[in-house]
């Protein structure tokens, strides 16, 4: 076998060791659970969810009541009692599209106009929703994978081990999005530029490994003595560029959200939230199919296996998938 077929098949029995019991567990209940739903909050990434389990401690200490999370009433001065709805748009919320894996802005939730791939932001609208982006396509689990196998190799090669802070920490970027130039330096600063003029959005603070981001605080005032402030998150790439902005949202007055494309976002935690995916596809990236059996997504986006001949689905391995 070629070492990289056994390095793939010594990964994948070490995953298979925490994998199928937790598989086998939602097997046995009478209604399958996906892995985030221990706290099953809209609009919350997975690593977000511990917070809401016994409702929600707002930043001065509040506490709000399960009950009231979600809603579509404001109860913290900092928003986080809603972030499913668009309550509390304007105070640095955002709302989690888990099909598609990024944030949006929350005033982007219920505004009759789709943006997540699956259309979880507009679900708790009363109204079908409308607008010219209406149900876009979610991408496929191989191309998330196939981004991810590409990445990790072009990360050893460009990065080594180093971590995403480290990898990218004293190289700068820019990108212009008209009228705008911006400007970031990983770990650093973070700058918006207008003709002759330059606005500071902040100098970076310690970068979160979770949600693989860096909140940059204390930049130029704006309008009200308020301080320009962003977050600036990095994101699995398969380059060729070693690190790119795809985006700039003002999600709310002189708060910004700055997504980054780089190989040095294809990590270990990704890996480890991709999980048994990466045993779902060829090296070529079409999809796997053992004895009849592909690794796919639930309607909630757990993992189940679907065999294409019976149309017969199961939550946990089939036999000679490891």
């Amino acid at each position: 076998a070629k070492p990289h077929n056994k390095a793939r098949a010594t990964a994948a029995k070490m995953r298979v060791r925490t994998v199928l019991p937790f598989l086998h567990a939602i097997a046995a209940t009478a209604t399958p659970r996906t892995a985030d739903s221990y706290a099953n909050i809209t609009g919350v990434p997975l690593w977000g969810q511990q917070h809401y389990v016994n409702g929600y401690r707002c930043a001065d200490g509040t506490e709000v009541p399960r009950a009231r999370v979600n809603d579509d009433a404001c109860d913290c001065r900092d928003g986080g009692d809603e972030p499913g709805t668009s309550a509390c748009a304007g105070r640095q919320q955002f709302f989690w599209c888990a099909a598609d894996r990024r944030f949006i802005p929350s005033s982007r939730v219920g505004d009759g106009v789709v943006d997540c791939c699956d259309g979880a932001d507009e679900t708790m609208r009363a109204a079908p929703p409308t607008g010219p982006r209406l149900m876009p396509r979610c991408p496929a689990s191989h191309d998330e994978v196939s981004t991810f196998q590409k990445g990790a190799a072009r990360r050893r090669e460009r990065f080594g081990g180093r971590t995403i802070s480290d990898a990218l920490s004293g190289q700068c970027v820019e990108k212009t999005f008209t009228p705008f130039t911006y400007v970031l330096c990983f770990g650093s600063r973070a700058e918006q530029r207008e003709g002759g003029e330059r606005r500071s959005l902040g100098d970076a603070r310690a970068f979160d490994t979770v949600s693989r981001t860096w909140r940059h605080e204390g930049g130029d005032a704006c309008p009200g003595d308020v301080a320009r402030s962003a977050t600036v998150e990095i994101e699995c790439s398969a380059g060729p560029s070693d690190y790119e902005i795809l985006a700039v949202d003002e999600v709310s007055m002189c708060v910004y959200h700055i997504r980054v494309a780089s190989p040095a976002g294809c990590d270990e935690a990704r890996r480890e939230e991709l999980g048994p995916r990466l045993d779902a596809v060829e090296d070529d990236g079409s999809p796997r199919i053992v004895n009849g059996w592909l690794l796919t997504r639930g309607e909630r986006g757990e993992g189940m296996w679907y065999h294409v001949g019976t149309a017969a689905t199961q939550l946990f391995a089939p036999e000679g998938w490891f």
